[in-house]
């Protein structure tokens, strides 16, 4: 802490436990106002706690009373034997996935089971991937990693609140110490939405893997926890895992499957929701035409419903969408680059796409000296 200066350091005991309060001043910066601080740190198990009051200087001494009594209140609750669920799954002995008829896999993670498309298979490799999706000709291009459950209820001892307010800890937590230090990290969106039932976030980001893009995709939810004793609350099992793609030329193709992936997901053992009822057909309304699907050149996959229309192009991470002059007729798209050629002979433009902001106008630089 700015211009922190030492007060008094005593030993004391706290709901029967020794434990040290540290009383220190600091400034904010130089000509501001000074604060007082107080900290009690005490080990319970393997595990430490810290308590931190402050007030300003002037107010310090009417307060240390009431700073005492807090901490007088303070008493160990015993933890409630922990509850079959998620958490022990994820530490239990690997389950084999079962193949399906349609080359798919039935797997089984963190308590839930859930289908995975055909291409998917069992991987385990060293760098985290229990599964991962091969292209026709075997290339590995994307990867579901399954990770511990997180320690929720430090979280909740620090933040308190609702089971909302502990992932949106965790996930945090999980950016600002892990995500950020990935080289060119840019968080895409973020949003809520329910995993097996429960409630979960679902963190859409990319970032470079020695020099190749990759867009990936965060997934956390919380297995609230449960307690014979109904006064004591108990914290939520936070279970992680991560979809990730390398490249950006499918980035909308693997969102539509992890979508999937995670509509496909329900508690083990919870019963399978049956199939919608059949429609009357005979009350039913008229079915609109079938659009044809549209292809574009250069090997792409089929453009589905949730792509731009014609005279759009949308950048590969969907972050923004342009309006592309009459008759451009897309030729390919090479990593970050999509060609067009136009009606005139010998006539077209080429878009570019970059996800840090100063590659942006060093490239502009680059082109306005006659440079590519």
């Amino acid at each position: 802490m700015p211009y922190y200066q030492a007060r008094s350091t005593q030993k004391v005991t706290i709901a029967g436990v020794p434990a040290v309060v540290h009383e220190f001043s600091y400034q904010p910066n130089a000509v501001g106002v000074s604060f007082i601080g107080r900290s009690y740190t005490f080990v319970s198990g393997a595990t430490v706690f810290t308590f931190f009051f402050q007030a300003l200087n002037e107010y310090a001494a009417a307060l240390a009373g009431e700073c005492t009594k807090v901490m007088s209140t303070l008493k160990p609750v015993s933890r409630p034997a922990p509850q079959p669920a998620a958490d022990q799954a994820a530490n239990a002995p690997i389950q084999n996935p079962a193949a399906r008829p349609d080359g798919g896999l039935a797997a089984e993670d963190m308590g839930l089971v859930y289908s995975l498309p055909a291409g998917w298979k069992r991987d385990d490799d060293p760098a985290g991937s229990k599964y991962r999706y091969f292209d026709t000709d075997g290339a590995p291009l994307g990867s579901l990693l399954i990770f511990k459950p997180m320690n929720s209820q430090r979280l909740m001892d620090l933040f308190g609140g609702t089971e909302d307010d502990i992932l949106d800890a965790a996930l945090s937590e999980r950016v600002d110490r892990e995500l950020k230090g990935y080289e060119r990290y840019q968080p895409a969106a973020t949003t809520k939405r329910k995993i097996a039932g429960y409630n979960g976030l679902v963190h859409d980001f990319t970032f470079l893997n020695q020099g190749q893009p990759v867009f990936s995709r965060w997934v956390i939810f919380g297995v609230p926890g449960k307690a014979a004793d109904p006064t004591v609350k108990v914290a939520p099992t936070v279970q992680q895992f991560a979809f990730t793609v390398i490249g950006v030329d499918r980035v909308a193709e693997f969102k539509r499957q992890w979508d999937g992936i995670l509509d496909s997901m329900r508690v083990k053992g919870a019963p399978v929701p049956p199939p919608p009822p059949a429609k009357n057909e005979a009350h039913m309304p008229p079915v609109p035409p079938v659009k044809p699907e549209l292809k574009t050149e250069g090997g792409l996959p089929d453009l589905q419903a949730d792509e731009p229309g014609p005279g759009l192009y949308a950048e590969p991470f969907g972050r923004y969408q342009v309006a592309l002059p009459g008759g451009a007729v897309q030729v390919k798209i090479e990593e970050n680059a999509a060609y067009y050629k136009m009606p005139a002979p010998k006539t077209g433009f080429i878009i570019h796409s970059y996800r840090q902001d100063e590659i942006g106008p060093r490239l502009a630089a680059r082109f306005a000296e006659g440079r590519k």
